[in-house]
């Protein structure tokens, strides 16, 4: 079908690039409407799943500020948007209109459990040894998280009970969603934490060392320009200074030579007078 449609849309460009005028504005009949909107809502999912996972991974960076954590952390989301994906394809579900916009939602929603452990890892008094510091994050946030999970997964039941189509499908996502996320973070992140988490500030991004190098980097262009500016300023007065000098010595001479043209023009005035 693909071939088919490609095809199609070649033949049919180039002979209306050839056709007369009154027949450029032409266009092609035919019954491929829903492939032409499949395709493009594979394109946009998939363009929107790109965008949404680098959104992730910055975020995670910042609030981690850990290039090993944060790895590990994109490792899980790619994970968790794979087994659903699965279980939306397993449950027979094609791609459509709703279809598109859960599965961008999904990176949203599969983020935000991976990056309060992450966090409360990081945080961990024990710095050199990652099975306490795994304990201590999950003591401290697996009853929060668990009861966040639990409170969206009684949403997404509630949506189930409803007779509209969309609805029963996005609740059953919001279910999918937060068990896997769950499952996924608590388990599967944690473990690989515990093996290959960092310990001590390894692989650590130092933000007060990137802002002081940002400043001084300012500082130093701002010194710079207004050296340059000093040095302008000084130049323009070195010329102006040498330009009066030379305007003061020109009219000295042009005087002088006034001066020198003044007794000949007297003489000749009388000259003139006696004749």
């Amino acid at each position: 079908m693909k071939n088919f449609y490609t095809t199609m849309n070649d033949v049919i460009g180039k002979e209306l690039s050839r056709a007369p005028q009154g027949l450029k504005e032409g266009w092609f009949v035919s019954e491929l409407d829903i492939y032409s909107l499949q395709d493009g809502l594979l394109r946009g999912t998939i363009s929107s799943l790109g965008l949404s996972l680098v959104v992730a991974l910055v975020v995670v960076m910042v609030t981690t500020l850990n290039v090993v954590v944060t790895s590990l952390a994109c490792m899980t989301i790619a994970s968790i948007i794979t087994v659903v994906g699965g279980l939306m394809c397993a449950m027979g579900w094609e791609l459509n209109v709703l279809e598109s916009i859960t599965i961008s939602i999904c990176v949203g929603l599969s983020v935000d459990f991976t990056a309060h452990f992450a966090i409360g890892y990081l945080l961990a008094p024990h710095k050199h040894d990652r099975q306490r510091r795994v304990e201590h994050a999950s003591t401290r946030l697996s009853g929060a998280i668990s009861l966040a999970a639990l409170t969206t997964f009684m949403a997404g039941a509630g949506l189930m009970t409803s007779r509209v189509l969309a609805y029963q499908r996005f609740g059953a996502f919001l279910m999918m969603v937060m068990t896997t996320s769950w499952l996924y973070s608590t388990f599967f992140f944690l473990g690989l934490l515990s093996v290959r988490g960092p310990q001590g500030e390894r692989c650590s991004i130092d933000a007060w060392t990137c802002l002081c190098c940002c400043c001084c980097s300012a500082d130093v262009t701002a010194a710079s320009g207004s050296g340059a500016m000093k040095r302008s300023t000084t130049g323009d007065e070195h010329t102006t200074t040498m330009l009066t000098e030379t305007s003061s010595m020109r009219g000295g001479v042009q005087c002088h030579h006034h001066q020198q043209q003044h007794p000949q023009q007297l003489e000749i005035i009388e000259r003139s007078t006696l004749i």
